[in-house]
């Protein structure tokens, strides 16, 4: 088990809509690899609450799991909001209704992260699709006033924080942990 004491206190939170056979899996992936995981799921599959599936339900049910049903088809920017602003804990782990951790999945290592670097407020994983790196989805990016958004290859060297090692870059996919208050003052729009 992970001494998770000296790091920030961390709540997954997931979005999903009418996924509920890859959130099942989702679900049951972290609670394999982090049994004491608060997850929050925010969920805007029915116009009707009763009518949530029974594998639905079956999450519900699960000691780690808060459910937040939220108004039919709010959207993924709403919900996500909704959901950070429902959690209580330093550090928001978001993923996909989808993701599933495997034994390379390593939320101590971005909470490492976060706690070593200050000035960093957020910090993503690797994501594999068939044990293949998902190449193309870290970069910088460029935003100048008045123009268009462009992105550059990623040429940061490694860094190491604590025995974690990282780079930095304005772009990450699926996975990550970000400090709490930096989404709520960031929402997503």
């Amino acid at each position: 088990m992970i001494d998770f004491s000296s790091l920030p206190s961390y709540q997954i939170v997931i979005k999903s809509f009418r996924r509920f056979k890859c959130l099942k899996l989702t679900v049951d992936s972290i609670l394999k690899y982090y049994p004491d995981a608060s997850i929050i799921i925010a969920d805007d599959s029915f116009e009707n609450p009763n009518d949530l599936p029974e594998i639905a339900q079956a999450i519900k049910a699960i000691p780690n799991v808060q459910w937040l049903q939220l108004d039919f088809n709010i959207g993924l920017p709403a919900g996500r909001n909704t959901a950070v602003l429902m959690a209580t804990a330093d550090v928001i782990v978001m993923c996909d209704d989808d993701f599933v951790f495997t034994s390379e999945t390593r939320i101590e290592n971005l909470l490492t992260i976060l706690a070593e670097r200050p000035e960093i407020g957020v910090a993503a994983g690797c994501v594999r699709f068939d044990g293949i790196n998902a190449k193309g989805w870290h970069c910088l990016m460029n935003w100048n006033k008045g123009g268009s958004l462009t992105s550059l290859p990623l040429n940061s060297r490694w860094q190491n924080s604590n025995g974690v090692r990282h780079r930095v870059t304005d772009l990450a996919l699926n996975w990550y942990a970000a400090l709490r208050e930096v989404l709520v003052e960031i929402p997503w729009d």
